[in-house]
């Protein structure tokens, strides 16, 4: 693995590139990711994620990410000169799966978590990197100049790292700084609270919140405007508990990739 020190919660970009590189190798696989492939066979494993993980984590994160591209797809084709922001992106390979123009996306992590991934994304220009906590603001003026409407802010695999008051004034600043820009982001339910939480616990990235149901994101401070539950996504890849998310809000709300207004 290559030596930089990263934080527990940091070094979880590992955890997560592995479910899109194997993702990639599957026939049928949700979307090609090559970039993740490559650079999972450069990162290393760290031995204590093997107990952590898992097919049903693969499969999970695999959705996630498919369901948040859509998202992302979505956006750039409905707006003039959009500008995607991933918050906390690690090892995001998510600007070259979905070819996006280089002027169109920015990296914000912290700043070991991005000296990790330039050992990896040598051909990505320094101003697609910029180092900087999602709960502070001294980068938010390092970002190109865009309008709010045609921004969009991707926070994939993060928020359950905080809890709901640090959300709820990352949102706050966000929205004053940014009005009318777009969050697309995802959250874990009561329902992973035992299973994914202490998968993470284990790992030494507890993770903090949890939601009951859409009020939660709606009490962060956004404008809900579409969510999407994770069961519902590909039933195919589910098997049988997919046939109750419909009757059962726990599941439904189990995980869920959101969109808001700021």
């Amino acid at each position: 693995m290559r030596s930089i020190n990263l934080s527990p919660i940091e070094k979880t970009m590992i955890f997560t590139l592995r479910p899109r590189a194997e993702e990639h190798a599957r026939p049928d696989r949700l979307f090609d990711d090559p970039q993740a492939a490559s650079w999972f066979a450069q990162s290393g494993w760290p031995s204590e994620y093997e107990q952590a993980y898992g097919e049903k984590m693969q499969n999970s994160v695999a959705i996630r990410v498919k369901t948040v591209d859509d998202a992302v797809e979505r956006f750039m084709a409905t707006h003039d000169a959009p500008l995607i922001v991933e918050l906390g992106a690690g090892l995001s390979t998510r600007a070259t799966r979905l070819q996006m123009n280089p002027n169109q996306w920015v990296a914000v992590d912290l700043p070991d978590a991005l000296a990790f991934r330039q050992a990896f994304a040598t051909e990505e220009a320094p101003s697609h990197q910029v180092a900087g906590s999602i709960l502070k603001t001294d980068w938010f003026d390092t970002l190109p100049v865009a309008q709010s409407s045609s921004i969009l802010f991707a926070a994939e695999g993060i928020l359950s790292f905080f809890d709901g008051d640090q959300l709820a004034a990352m949102v706050s600043q966000l929205r004053a700084r940014f009005p009318g820009a777009t969050l697309v982001a995802d959250v874990m339910g009561e329902a992973n609270r035992a299973r994914a939480g202490k998968r993470l616990e284990s790992i030494g990235a507890p993770a903090h919140w949890f939601i009951t149901d859409e009020q939660d994101i709606v009490n962060l401070g956004l404008s809900s405007v579409k969510v999407w539950p994770l069961i519902a996504q590909y039933p195919q890849r589910w098997g049988a508990e997919v046939a109750h998310w419909a009757t059962d809000p726990i599941l439904r709300n189990s995980s869920v990739v959101f969109e808001a207004k700021l």
